[in-house]
């Protein structure tokens, strides 16, 4: 039984493993794409599935780990992976057992997981991910322990069944938590700027990479410089510096999704990648940037608010030019712009580079 346990552990842990080496990991996102959802229910079932074959009877239950599985994913997935998941993996099993019709079965199970959904909801009101989790793994177990007692009709025992399985569910639930935590905390070090928490230069480079293999699609990116940085940090010193990246990064977060991701790729500079949008949608949306950073008052101290402005080139991709030398096209723009007095965004035109200045007036 405890070969069994470990078992059920090492299946659960890897989904989540994977999932945190994946690139859906980067972002954290709530919203998945239809191939994304596809992708995460067919796994989910095939671990479902697994599970089932590595289950154990105990007090004449079969007990296996689809609980403390479906839970995690009720509680970091969402129901729309969670409930198709748990629906598949129902229709095999009693397709292999025969216990129940199969709608009897479906519904049940649906109502079963809408069930846990709801409880989900209920105490995310007042708990973090890890008292979710508790209090769906005992929503599981108490279901579980009145099956056993309408079967045993023997409730010493069944008292006895609700704490041997609550136990053992929570230690293998905290085991796989703490995995988890770890694995969120080592992966957000290497994708994320410890200070702005956006994207760094090694996820904006590994982007481009990825981009490069799919040209079928309007590139853009823009490059962004914070005007005067060192004047604000040698005037206020750095702790005042990092309050203002901080502000930047805070607008700059606002405008990121998934077709238009932001990074910090130096000291003050950031850089906004756009994918699949027209030339004038690129430009407002970093009009737009500009015009709330320099509206957005920035606490220096108790007593002090200051603003910035920005110095942005953005670029096009052209057909045949490789990514690098948007990137650098970008860039030379971005310096045209500080070199033309700050405060403006040029556009560059064309892979031969040639600029074309945007005034910026008065936000």
């Amino acid at each position: 039984m405890f070969s069994t346990i470990i078992a059920n552990m090492a299946v659960i842990f890897m989904p989540i493993y994977f999932y945190f080496r994946s690139n859906y990991a980067i972002s954290d996102k709530k919203n998945f794409t239809f191939q994304e959802l596809s992708t995460f229910v067919v796994a989910e079932t095939l671990v479902g599935v697994a599970l089932i074959h590595l289950s154990v009877f105990f007090m004449g239950v079969p007990i296996d780990g689809r609980a403390l599985f479906f839970s995690i994913s009720m509680t970091y997935f969402g129901w729309k992976i969670t409930l198709p998941s748990m629906l598949l993996v129902e229709a095999y099993h009693l397709y292999v057992t025969g216990h129940a019709p199969l709608l009897m079965g479906l519904v049940s199970t649906f109502v079963f997981a809408s069930s846990m959904y709801v409880v989900k909801i209920v105490a995310a009101k007042r708990l973090e991910a890890y008292g979710q989790l508790i209090v769906l793994i005992l929503y599981n177990v108490v279901l579980k322990s009145l099956t056993v007692f309408f079967v045993l009709r023997d409730l010493p025992r069944t008292i006895l069944f609700f704490c041997i399985l609550g136990s053992v569910s929570y230690v293998i639930m905290s085991g796989l938590y703490l995995q988890m935590n770890d694995l969120r905390i080592l992966r957000e070090r290497s994708d994320y700027d410890y200070l702005t928490r956006l994207l760094n230069v090694r996820k904006f480079k590994e982007r481009l990479e990825i981009l490069e293999k799919n040209r079928q699609i309007a590139i853009s990116i823009a490059l962004i410089d914070l005007d005067l940085f060192k004047t604000f940090n040698d005037t206020y010193g750095h702790a005042a510096g990092d309050k203002i990246l901080w502000g930047v990064a805070q607008v700059l977060s606002a405008y990121s999704a998934p077709n238009a991701l932001t990074y910090r790729v130096g000291g003050e500079e950031f850089a906004i990648v756009m994918v699949g949008m027209t030339r004038k949608e690129a430009e407002l949306l970093i009009v737009d940037v500009m015009d709330n950073v320099v509206n957005r008052p920035i606490p220096l101290n108790r007593e002090q608010l200051t603003s910035v402005t920005l110095s942005v080139g953005l670029a096009f991709s052209e057909e045949g030019e490789s990514l690098n030398r948007l990137w650098k096209r970008a860039d030379r723009a971005m310096y045209q712009s500080k070199e033309n007095g700050r405060n403006q965004l040029t556009v560059s035109s064309g892979s031969e580079g040639k600029v074309q200045k945007k005034e910026i007036n008065q936000f």
